[in-house]
């Protein structure tokens, strides 16, 4: 950890563990929670959690990166609860406990992957959200994304190779990308109609969302505008943040792809804390 950064435990028996990054100098009205991408420790794939929360700390934005019940430092949970309502336990715990510290009472939460899921329903159910990103979260293909996905997978084929490649790539799909969110996601998508509901909902209730989509699930989301294609006319499209972005992987392996990503969830949380009203008192950093 970086000097003023400060290890904490929370939640039921203390047995939740984070590391919070304080904001420096002014801070800002909201605060920030990352956390798993699947199974990866608290730091994120190629520690863009630690690159996000140190980022954000130099904009104001208080952050806390933390592990579910029984990933990385986190102890198993001693309830009952099945996943899903566990980890939104274990989320309303974190936000708690950087309010504790910091102050602020409203949050943006990042959730990569999976952890994607868990931000959509944990803004659904506690008003302190105001604010999640979904990269590589749910999609919904329409009828153009299987042709543009095979199109895409063909532009990457070696010309040397590609007689005998052709009708590969073609017939079976996904055998070269990242992991397809089919594959990746814990529990199905919502349909089009409940998602389309709960994101009018969202952003009725002023919850700024922000949803972003790699290169590497092109079987689920392969060209730019597809949301705005399966949702056409929904109310939401008019204040989401959306964007596909082809250059970026899903694990952001590159030093490019880590620098876009952290620019962009900087630039939409710094937009979501002016939203979200004047700037909150700074609160002493003890854990």
């Amino acid at each position: 950890m970086k000097p003023g950064e400060l290890g904490v435990r929370f939640g039921p028996s203390r047995r939740l563990a984070g590391v919070l990054t304080p904001a420096h100098g002014a801070q800002q009205p909201v605060g920030c929670v990352l956390f798993n991408a699947g199974v990866v420790h608290r730091i994120g794939p190629h520690r863009i959690n630690v690159q996000t929360a140190r980022a954000l700390s130099r904009q104001g934005i208080a952050t806390l990166r933390m592990d579910l019940s029984g990933i990385g430092d986190s102890a198993p949970a001693q309830s009952t609860l099945e996943p899903r309502a566990q980890a939104l336990a274990d989320l309303q715990a974190g936000m708690s406990r950087l309010h504790e510290v910091s102050g602020v009472d409203r949050f943006v939460v990042v959730g990569i992957c999976s952890a994607a899921e868990h931000a959509y329903a944990l803004a659904l159910e506690d008003a302190r959200v105001r604010g999640i990103l979904m990269f590589d979260g749910f999609a919904f293909p329409t009828p153009l994304t299987r042709p543009i996905c095979r199109f895409r997978r063909l532009l990457r084929l070696r010309v040397a190779t590609l007689p005998r490649r052709v009708t590969q790539a073609i017939m079976d799909g996904d055998a070269g990308d990242a992991a397809s969110l089919s594959t990746v996601l814990v529990h199905p998508a919502p349909s089009r109609d409940e998602f389309r509901a709960a994101l009018d909902q969202l952003v009725d209730r002023g919850v700024a969302v922000n949803i972003m989509y790699s290169g590497s699930v092109l079987e689920r989301h392969s060209y730019s505008w597809q949301l705005h294609h399966a949702f056409r006319g929904a109310r939401f499209l008019d204040d989401v943040d959306y964007a596909y972005l082809p250059a970026l992987d899903h694990t952001l392996v590159t030093k490019a792809a880590q620098r876009e990503f952290v620019e962009r969830t900087v630039d939409w949380a710094v937009r979501t804390a002016r939203r979200n009203g004047t700037t909150a008192p700074l609160a002493s950093a003890s854990a």
